[in-house]
C-alpha cells in the first residue's frame, strides 16, 4: 500500500544542459501539477550522468515565474541550505526513488497561483545556486517549464467585486430597469419598445385609457 499525501516532481536535472525541458522522473512527461495543492519538488543533480557534490554549494533555491517573460515578479521560491542538502544519495537511491539531492515543499496556499482566467497555464521554474567559492558563484543548474492545471477543488463561486465593469449593482440595476419593471415606478403613458435583432422592426407595449393593451409591430 502506498501513502501519498502531497503531489510530487521528481527531477533529475543535467547541470552541463542548457536544455529548457526536464522530464519528471515520475511520469516521463514535462512537469506539470494541480493549481492549489501542496507539492513536494524532488530533485538530483547530474553532470553527464554522473552525480554532482552538493557540498560544493552553500544554497540551492528555485523560484517560479510567469513563462512569458522569465524576469516576472517572483511567484513561489525556497532555497535549501546545510542539512536540507544530501550528499550521501547514491544512483541506486535515485532509481528507486528513495533518496534525492533536496526537496522544495510548497503549500496549497503558496501554489494558488492566478492562471489568468485560464485551465491551464505555464510557468517557468529555475533551479539556481551559491557555490562555496571564495568569492562564492551563483550558477543555473536547470530551467524548465512548469504546467499547472486548475481543479477547481475548494475553490467558491465566483462573485463580482466592486468596480467589476462586467457587472452591475443592485441599485445600478434598478435605476437601469425599475422604471420598466416596477410597476409602482412607472410614469403615466410608459410604453415599452422591444427591437428585432437586426434593428429594423420593433414591438410597441403599453396600455390606453380606456383598459385596452397596446401591442403593434412597426418598422423603425
Amino acid at each position: 500500500m502506498i501513502t501519498y499525501t502531497r503531489e510530487r516532481i521528481r527531477l533529475a536535472i543535467d547541470v552541463r544542459s542548457e536544455d529548457a525541458s526536464i522530464e519528471d522522473a515520475l511520469t516521463g512527461n514535462s512537469p506539470a501539477m494541480w493549481r492549489g495543492t501542496d507539492l513536494a519538488l524532488e530533485f538530483g543533480l547530474f553532470y553527464d550522468g554522473e552525480l554532482v557534490d552538493v557540498a560544493a554549494f552553500s544554497s540551492i533555491t528555485a523560484e517560479v515565474r510567469d513563462a512569458a517573460t522569465r524576469t516576472s515578479i517572483v511567484l513561489a521560491t525556497r532555497t535549501l541550505t546545510g542539512a536540507d542538502l544530501y550528499g550521501g544519495m547514491t544512483q541506486a537511491e535515485w532509481q528507486d526513488g528513495t533518496r534525492q539531492h533536496g526537496v522544495f515543499t510548497w503549500t496549497s496556499d503558496e501554489t494558488r497561483w492566478d492562471l489568468q482566467g485560464e485551465l491551464e497555464r505555464s510557468y517557468w521554474l529555475v533551479i539556481h545556486a551559491i557555490t562555496t567559492d571564495s568569492p562564492p558563484r551563483r550558477v543555473t543548474l536547470g530551467a524548465t517549464s512548469l504546467k499547472v492545471r486548475e481543479d477547481g477543488a475548494g475553490e467558491p463561486a465566483n462573485s463580482p467585486t466592486p468596480g467589476d465593469p462586467t457587472y452591475l449593482t443592485a441599485a445600478q440595476t434598478q435605476a437601469m430597469v425599475g422604471q420598466v419593471v416596477r410597476p409602482g415606478n412607472n410614469p403615466a403613458g410608459m410604453t415599452i419598445m422591444l427591437k428585432s435583432p437586426n434593428g429594423i422592426f420593433g414591438r410597441l407595449l403599453g396600455v390606453g385609457d380606456d383598459g385596452q393593451p397596446t401591442d403593434s409591430i412597426v418598422t423603425l
